[in-house]
């Protein structure tokens, strides 16, 4: 009799043990994150010091080492363009004593400098270029930023771009939630403790062997039931981390959307001799397919022994997006935003007055929520926007931190 009872309490502390256990795993295998205290998921901690060591290791020193390339190629530009107003003044000196040869000839050798431009910024970029600095001066740099921007102020500067609203550090909540699926291991646990607690009052006989089959299935409800009701309350902290993770994808893609916007309206300004941006989407689009584009090109044969540069004129589309480096670019497709079903970025441009000067402004953009409706929180901002440019100032940068 005390060997049966030995084994009834075995049997009922082995499945009792592993049931507690399969209902704890989903509640201490849980990760920390990062919350507003608005309750806005921003991300997982680990993924964040990670990111913030990468972002300055690559991106944050490119933009450091681009400073340095851009701050020597403009003191160089400066020169040339000082030479450059020189020989203009003297052949719209020689045009207007209709001395036409000679005007040409200053016009031709004013030309010749575009190309010196472009091989010094080449030469530049090529100084600059993370690969070709040596590593001590790239631990260097990488020690000097985080001395100035912490990983807390790292933080703050993401979120507040991310939420387009500003935020201290002293905003942020860290708490524990949990990935994984936690309904194997919750319907298991549940499953194993009344399986044990049958069999417990099976063999006190308080239940007959004919009753065991209804309390198994009645058990197997309850267990269902149990799970359900947990799987909704994971859920309800999962869900701030899927959207996060479908959030980041379509981000990036709106973003390189816009970037193509934007690359294509640079060469739309510089093609137009006003200066100014595409007003709309239907001008842009009919200029990238049927406009032309004049560059300067090196037309030297194999066998001359100087560079000889003339005026060529190509198509704009080919030289706004080349193949080798943009891939296949639909050009009727610029306008839509992704993942919205058809929602147009709107786009604004106009002239304003800056420094006793017209300057062109650009603008484009669209509610994030255009292509987050699916997947958005119930607290998400409807009226946070992602563009590029500003109608107040001479830029193209995006909204996002660049």
């Amino acid at each position: 009799m005390k060997t049966k009872i030995a084994g009834i309490i075995i049997v009922l502390a082995l499945t009792t043990i592993t049931g507690m256990g399969l209902l704890l795993v989903p509640f201490v295998s849980g990760e920390d994150a990062l919350f507003t205290k608005e309750d806005h998921f921003i991300s997982m901690v680990a993924k964040l010091d990670s990111t913030y060591n990468k972002d300055i290791e690559s991106n944050i020193v490119d933009v450091a080492l681009r400073a340095k390339r851009n701050a020597e190629y403009n003191e160089f530009k400066s020169e040339i363009d000082t030479i450059k107003k020189h020989l203009m003044f003297k052949r719209d000196s020689l045009q207007n004593r209709r001395k036409y040869k000679e005007a040409q000839a200053l016009g031709d050798s004013i030309m010749s400098y575009d190309p010196i431009l472009t091989d010094k910024y080449n030469e530049l970029s090529d100084k600059y270029s993370s690969s070709n600095i040596p590593d001590e001066e790239i631990n260097r740099m990488v020690a000097n930023i985080k001395d100035t921007l912490t990983l807390e102020k790292y933080y703050e500067k993401m979120v507040s771009s991310k939420l387009d609203q500003k935020y201290a550090y002293s905003d942020f909540v860290v708490k524990r939630i949990n990935r994984q699926d936690t309904m194997p291991f919750v319907f298991g646990g549940v499953v194993l403790i009344l399986i044990g607690l049958i069999y417990l009052l099976y063999e006190l006989q308080i239940i007959s062997l004919n009753k065991i089959a209804i309390y198994g299935v009645v058990a197997l409800l309850f267990a269902g039931f149990v799970a359900f009701m947990t799987k909704n309350v994971v859920e309800g902290i999962q869900k701030p981390v899927r959207f996060l993770e479908v959030s980041e994808q379509r981000d990036n893609v709106v973003k390189e959307r816009l970037g193509l916007i934007r690359d294509a309206q640079k060469a739309y300004k510089s093609a137009n001799p006003k200066g100014s941006y595409a007003p709309n989407f239907g001008t842009l689009t009919n200029w990238l397919k049927n406009g032309q584009v004049q560059i300067v090109k090196n037309v030297a044969g194999v066998n001359d022994t100087v560079a000889v540069y003339d005026t060529v004129r190509v198509a704009a589309f080919e030289h706004v997006f080349p193949k080798e480096k943009y891939g296949n670019v639909i050009v009727d497709s610029l306008r839509y935003v992704p993942f919205s079903g058809g929602v147009e970025f709107n786009m604004t441009t106009s002239m304003i007055k800056k420094a006793r000067a017209e300057v062109a402004v650009l603008e484009v953009g669209t509610k994030k929520i255009n292509y987050l409706e699916d997947v958005a929180l119930e607290n998400f901002d409807k009226k946070a926007i992602i563009k590029i440019g500003s109608m107040q100032e001479p830029t193209l940068n995006g909204n996002w931190g660049e």
